[in-house]
């Protein structure tokens, strides 16, 4: 349960248990907690997209010794996209990557800032926030029943979904597309259903409603583009439905 497959439950539970730990560890309160607090949720977006990117698309293929270990991480993840049972990181690799993260944040982010432990504890509180948002996301993608009924994810699953089955160097970003956007990933297709940066008019040629604008509006946020992607109530295109059932090979190229 702790090494391999962790119920999603408990690793959610974990999660928000990780958020007020360092919330409470940070002895920060009022405005600075909350903007802290923030910032860690909003640098959480670049986290995920890095670690995506060049963790486990680059280094995984180019550099020899990490190889398996990314191919259990995800690039099984990849072979048998339809298993919601390989989504959610197990509980030790999550508490493995917390004590990574704290420490690698505090080196090379707060000392150099001239900042204290108890800023990168803030951080670490929005950060696993944000986590939490990640893991709600990717399971709602992979047709999990805990969070079925979180319908307005549903563009954040057709991103995804692009990222599987049509374009493995594109679609990175779980919680925001905004870094796919920054970094030249997002989906190029023509219509701009999944690239809201792109659109200028809607679907049926009318201006563009306030939900497409709002969209359109590049903030590292999570969830911030799901909701309003999702209010601008467009039927899918049609190439949404026909992804072949067979994952992007240029994964294992």
């Amino acid at each position: 349960m702790f090494f391999k497959q962790s119920p999603p439950i408990l690793v959610l539970l974990s999660a928000w248990g990780w958020v007020l730990l360092f919330g409470y560890l940070s002895h920060f309160s009022g405005w600075r907690l909350v903007l802290g607090f923030l910032l860690g949720v909003c640098m959480y977006t670049f986290n995920e997209f890095f670690i995506h990117k060049v963790l486990f698309h680059i280094v995984s293929k180019k550099v020899p010794w990490p190889q398996r270990l990314y191919y259990k991480v995800h690039g099984s993840h990849h072979q048998y996209a339809e298993s919601y049972s390989r989504v959610v990181l197990p509980l030790a690799h999550q508490w493995g990557l917390v004590a990574i993260m704290t420490l690698l944040f505090h080196l090379f982010l707060s000392l150099p800032l001239g900042l204290t432990f108890q800023f990168t504890c803030v951080l670490g509180s929005g950060l696993m926030f944000g986590y939490s948002l990640y893991e709600i996301a990717h399971l709602y993608a992979h047709g999990h029943p805990l969070v079925s009924w979180m319908k307005f994810l549903e563009v954040s699953k057709d991103f995804h979904w692009y990222h599987h089955y049509k374009n493995s160097r594109t679609s990175f970003g779980f919680c925001s597309p905004f870094w796919d956007w920054v970094f030249q990933t997002m989906p190029q297709e023509p219509d701009g259903y999944l690239n809201p940066f792109q659109r200028k008019k809607s679907a049926d040629g009318k201006p563009l409603s306030l939900a497409h604008r709002l969209a359109a509006l590049p903030l590292p946020v999570p969830f911030y583009h799901w909701v309003t992607m999702y209010l601008r109530f467009e039927p899918k295109p049609s190439y949404i439905g026909e992804f072949d059932s067979k994952p992007d090979e240029r994964m294992y190229e």
